[in-house]
């Protein structure tokens, strides 16, 4: 295993961290569109995200793209034997982008009410597939000797990657309403603040469940100690994030709650990835048949190309979305407000 190979895992993780902290919070405030009754709090919910939710979908490109390039074989795998959850997963992207981006464009009364369940309907499969996803990896994958699908297509319905699906889906629930509630004032503030402490209770309810069903679960660990240690210690901050995020939320700090569930989503990938190293695709057929850093990284000459490659498309990458978060920067006003 080269140590090439190890800083790709590394960075792959950490693009997936990206990802799941920028597109969670519209994924969440998307969900929140769905129930929120009042159109007035519903025009606010989608001029919270319409700015900048494409510009966080670039990070899903950037890390499904550095999985692509630096592990081919783990890709190739991932995509043909979740197949169903990823195809899932694609089909909710669009209609989501069909919604938010239409909503505000069309007059007519039967495409309106379409686009309105488009955003939650999709936002909230999306959160849903990213955690099933997860959680089938994290439990290992019916992987044969050729790391092809060994038995039925329905294998990814295991109860403990639904739970992390619904975890997913709850996390970035609330993680969006923290983020709408930072954006806004007077009603609609306190109305998502009310929304925002009863959703950290479901997702710490799909936390402790998912935390008790975890040993039951997991494909057997084949990584070292250095990487349980990094396991613990991301686990104890994941924990530390939404217990800030909880306090904050109680003292009404919506933007300080934020950035703890930030910290905390950042912190449960970084645990998954150290939980797997150096695994990245376990078996449930047999630790031979895993699909491994070493066994699925490209050669160092590829991996040492597309390092300099992503050195410079990543750091612009990092600089459009920070112009974009500052440009859109403060509350949302009323006059960025769809009309219906």
């Amino acid at each position: 295993m080269s140590v090439l190979a190890i800083v790709w895992f590394g960075l792959a993780a950490l693009l997936f961290a990206v990802y799941a902290v920028t597109d969670g919070f519209d994924l969440g405030a998307g969900v929140l569109y769905g129930l929120t009754k009042e159109p007035e709090r519903r025009r606010f919910v989608l001029a919270t995200i319409s700015p900048i939710w494409s510009g966080n979908e670039v990070w899903l490109l950037a890390a499904v793209g550095s999985l692509l390039a630096a592990f081919p074989a783990a890709y190739a795998s991932l995509l043909s034997v979740l197949y169903v959850p990823v195809v899932l997963f694609i089909v909710a992207v669009l209609f989501r982008a069909l919604g938010v981006e239409l909503r505000g464009k069309t007059d007519s009364p039967f495409l309106i009410r379409l686009f309105d369940f488009f955003i939650p309907a999709g936002s909230a499969v999306q959160a849903w597939a990213v955690g099933l996803v997860a959680g089938n990896v994290l439990v290992g994958l019916p992987l044969d000797a050729s790391h092809n699908l060994s038995g039925s297509w329905l294998f990814f319905l295991n109860p403990w990657a639904l739970g992390a699906g619904f975890l997913s889906l709850a996390a970035f629930t609330l993680h969006g309403s923290l983020y709408v509630a930072a954006k806004g004032e007077g009603a609609h503030r306190d109305a998502t603040l009310a929304f925002a402490r009863r959703t950290f209770i479901v997702t710490a309810f799909f936390l402790v469940i998912d935390a008790v069903g975890f040993p039951l679960f997991m494909a057997a660990r084949v990584g070292g100690l250095p990487s349980l240690v990094v396991f613990v210690l991301l686990c104890a901050l994941a924990v530390a994030g939404y217990v800030g995020s909880f306090l904050e939320l109680r003292k009404s700090r919506p933007m300080r709650a934020f950035a703890a569930s930030a910290l905390g989503i950042a912190a449960l990938v970084g645990a998954c990835a150290a939980w797997l190293f150096p695994t990245l695709i376990p078996s449930t057929l047999g630790a031979a048949n895993a699909i491994t850093v070493a066994n699925a990284a490209a050669s160092d000459r590829s991996l040492s190309t597309i390092l300099i490659l992503a050195g410079i498309a990543l750091p612009l990458v990092a600089v459009y979305t920070a112009i974009a978060y500052r440009s859109f920067r403060g509350k949302a006003g009323q006059a960025a407000l769809h009309d219906d």
